[in-house]
């Protein structure tokens, strides 16, 4: 009982709070108009529902100020996020500061971010390096092999071994470490995207058509993955999207990683005809502000918040052409392990094959005399 009249004081005084900050705030215009009230006195009216018809009107007009700063601030925000993308490919701006105020700090021209797709037991088996032009309005994506064969420094030795056992072994740095030396590229940024996260994307977009190339059908008790698509044209919502990027047939990763990158053409499509104005695209853009801010959330990451609102905004600007997609080159082999005792299945890709694909990665071009052109990352 005293609980409950402590509770019963609280809630009176800070009703005594909010009634006087209301005071100063002014009724909504257009509220006896809202409640379907007409503008004279109604003496049948009780004097507790006059006072609750004003109390909406001040909530009504706090709120929409509020709201106004809140999207005059946001617009403000986008606008400079927006400037600083044009000036970067090239495009006339005009900047305005305040008093005081510096330039705001330079946007980079060329991100490489290593894209991970992040699966129970600290394991990854999705290996994806982007690198955005943000200069060219291009894009290269380029998909690893997890049994790709790259140098790694484990227990205290070099070796040998398998991309994806990096990431088990010492996460992110060991795989920035063992990728870097590989493959020769700096990567700026990382992001590591679960298979929740992966599932929510889908269906915030409402799902994602594709042409499925055969029936699809798995099940892995142990890992909780049941996978079962029909053959044709289907929309796939975040669990069989996720079935349809894991599953692995006869070609194993080089199968795997084709139908991720199908995948991922299908879903850039499917955002481009949100732009096509309809009731669907409506609902979903209505949710994606909630949404995008949520992804950043969500995702793991170390790319800054504007930053991540500036690569949104230069990447919208990229058409699909413009985004193009390789497999690192290579063959599949058994190479013997001594201490094993036993030969292993890896990916392996030569030395020539590499530096082609390096080069393409880069968007670099040989001159007449064999040197390379074009401008680092």
């Amino acid at each position: 009982m005293l609980e409950l009249a402590l509770f019963g004081q609280f809630m009176g005084r800070l009703r005594k709070i909010i009634n006087f900050l209301l005071e100063f705030v002014p009724e909504f215009p257009g509220v006896n108009f809202l409640l379907g009230r007409k503008k004279f006195v109604d003496l049948r009216e009780k004097p507790s529902r006059v006072q609750k018809r004003k109390i909406v009107g001040k909530l009504l007009f706090a709120t929409a100020i509020l709201t106004g700063l809140f999207f005059f601030q946001m617009n403000r925000f986008l606008d400079r996020i927006v400037g600083e993308v044009e000036r970067i490919q090239g495009q006339p701006q005009i900047v305005y500061l305040k008093p005081g105020e510096g330039p705001p700090k330079p946007m980079k021209k060329r991100y490489v971010i290593l894209v991970l797709g992040k699966e129970a037991e600290n394991r990854t088996d999705t290996i994806i390096l982007c690198h955005l032009m943000v200069d060219l309005k291009r894009v290269h994506i380029l998909s690893f092999p997890r049994d790709t064969r790259v140098p790694v420094f484990h227990n205290e030795e070099e070796t040998l071994d398998k991309l994806s056992h990096t990431f088990r072994w010492g996460g992110l740095d060991l795989m920035l470490n063992s990728l870097s030396r590989f493959y020769g590229v700096q990567v700026d940024h990382t992001a590591l995207i679960d298979l929740e996260l992966f599932r929510k994307i889908v269906d915030t977009l409402g799902g994602v058509e594709i042409e499925v190339e055969r029936d699809l059908s798995y099940e892995d008790k142990s890992a909780s993955l049941v996978i079962d698509i029909k053959k044709g044209t289907q929309v796939l919502n975040g669990n069989d999207a996720e079935g349809y990027v894991r599953y692995r047939d006869e070609e194993g990763d080089l199968g795997r990683i084709r139908r991720q990158q199908k995948f991922i053409r299908s879903f850039l499509n499917q955002v481009r005809s949100l732009k096509a104005l309809g009731w669907e695209s409506i609902k979903i853009l209505g949710r994606l502000p909630r949404f995008v801010m949520n992804l950043y959330k969500d995702i793991e990451t170390d790319v800054s918040l504007d930053l991540f609102l500036k690569l949104i905004v230069g990447f919208s600007e990229f058409g699909i052409k413009d985004i193009h997609y390789q497999t690192l080159p290579g063959i599949g082999e058994y190479i013997y392990d001594f201490e094993q005792e036993k030969r292993i299945s890896y990916f392996v890709a030569d030395s020539g094959s590499l530096e082609r694909s390096r080069k393409w990665f880069l968007h670099k071009e040989e001159s007449a005399d064999g040197a390379l052109i074009g401008e680092k990352p």
